[in-house]
Formats: C-alpha cells, sequence, structure tokens
C-alpha cells in the first residue's frame, strides 16, 4: 500500500525519523515520484528532494536532516494535491489555496504549493479568468460587471478580470443589450400572468442582479415592455435566482 490516500484527500504527515534508508522504489511508471523508508516510515518523495538531500539505500538520516526531509515530503504531497485539484477544473489561485486549506494544508505549505505552480505555469489567473469570463458570457446570460463580480469573488485582481472580459468580450463579439434582451425575453415568458407594472419592476430586478447597468436595463424594457416607468419597484422584486 503506498503512503497517498484516495485522490483529493491529504494523508496524515509522515514523520521520518533519524536513522538509516532501508528501501526506495519508484511509485509509478514516470519515475516522478519515490516512497522511501527510513527507520521504518513510509513516504513519498520526488527526484529532487533525493538529490537535494543525496538520498540513497544505506544512507543515514541525522535528527536535523530527517525533520528537514519530513518538511520537504510534506510540502511535496501538497504540491501534488494542487496538481490533481487543477486536473479536476480550472481554479484560481484563492480558490486553489482555499481548497488545499480545506483538505488540511497549513497555509505556509499551501501558500509554497501556489507560489511553485504560477512559477510553473500551471497556475495562472490571467487564464482563469478568460476561460471563465468565455464560459460566463456563452449563453448564460450574464454582463461584464457580473463577471467582474463572479472574478472578483475567485480573488482574481480587478485589473486581471477587466483585461480578460475585455477579450473576451472582443472574441465572441459580446453585446450586452442583446445578450440582455434575450435573457428578459426568456424570463417575461415566467411574468406573463403578472399585472404589467409588477412583471416590467420584476424583469428590472431580475436584469439587475444579473449585474446589467440602468441604461441597459432602460433599453432592454423598452424593447419588450414599450415605453414605461422603468423603477426597480419594492416589494415586488423575485428572491434570488442564480
Amino acid at each position: 500500500m503506498t503512503p497517498y490516500r484516495k485522490r483529493g484527500q491529504l494523508r496524515e504527515r509522515t514523520s521520518f525519523q533519524p536513522g538509516t534508508v532501508t528501501a526506495m522504489r519508484s511509485l509509478d511508471a514516470s519515475g516522478s515520484r519515490f516512497v522511501l523508508t527510513a527507520s521504518g516510515v513510509d513516504g513519498v518523495v520526488s527526484p529532487e528532494i533525493i538529490g537535494t538531500f543525496r538520498l540513497a539505500v544505506g544512507r543515514n538520516l541525522s535528527t536535523h536532516e530527517a525533520a528537514e526531509l519530513t518538511e520537504a515530503a510534506r510540502r511535496l504531497q501538497v504540491y501534488d494535491l494542487g496538481v490533481k485539484l487543477l486536473a479536476g477544473r480550472a481554479r484560481s489561485a484563492r480558490d486553489l489555496s482555499l481548497a488545499l486549506r480545506r483538505r488540511g494544508a497549513s497555509d505556509a505549505e499551501a501558500a509554497a504549493a501556489i507560489t511553485r505552480l504560477i512559477e510553473l505555469g500551471v497556475l495562472d489567473d490571467a487564464v482563469f479568468a478568460r476561460a471563465l469570463a468565455h464560459a460566463k458570457s456563452s449563453g448564460s446570460g450574464v454582463s461584464k460587471r457580473r463577471l467582474q463580480q463572479d472574478l472578483a469573488r475567485r480573488g482574481v485582481a480587478p485589473a486581471t478580470a477587466r483585461t480578460a472580459i475585455d477579450e473576451v468580450a472582443a472574441d465572441v463579439g459580446l453585446d450586452e443589450r442583446a445578450t440582455a434582451l434575450a435573457v428578459a425575453r426568456k424570463r417575461v415568458r415566467a411574468l406573463a400572468s403578472l399585472d404589467r407594472a409588477v412583471a416590467r419592476r420584476r424583469l428590472y430586478a431580475f436584469l439587475a442582479r444579473r449585474g446589467f447597468d440602468g441604461a441597459v436595463i432602460t433599453f432592454v424594457l423598452g424593447a419588450v415592455f414599450g415605453p414605461g416607468d422603468d423603477a426597480s419597484g419594492g416589494d415586488d422584486q423575485d428572491g434570488p435566482e442564480d
């Protein structure tokens, strides 16, 4: 049985003890990870760790070396979990950091994994922002403002988010008026049984929650209902729908 647990979980911290390395074998065919046995304790290490600590069968580890090896193996485990989580779906740096900490990584361990993943180009908030903006702008009927809010919640810097949204908008020819109008025409069918003024206010609130600004909403309400009072009203708003 290997020291790693099932996908998506951090195992308990391996604590290497001072003593002799008695075995070292490849964990898989890739040769990128090895199971090291020292003083009866198994742990997963990388070729880089093997080189740094000059590990080999018969090598004696001091107390200080065993402690440092324990920390290096733990950082490797957190990094490997980060790679697995990113393979499952794209994430921002903050999303990934939160996911790692929820699975037992310390703040320092999560930060070290994030830094390494960014350095290797595996984790990139700009790439993530463009992917999310493209997915959200393709048929989900959200505004640029809503996209900005979604990215902010995921920890993407405002400038990075704006750049990604502008690039995607240019690529797909995003037209907020057309997007809002398409969404409104679908939504208004569910409001058909309501008084026209109530339906108008509820549609206003619905579009506002999706982040469309007042000018866009005014245009849409005029296209759907004709000229009228575009105030959102008070108690006629729907509850959360997104």
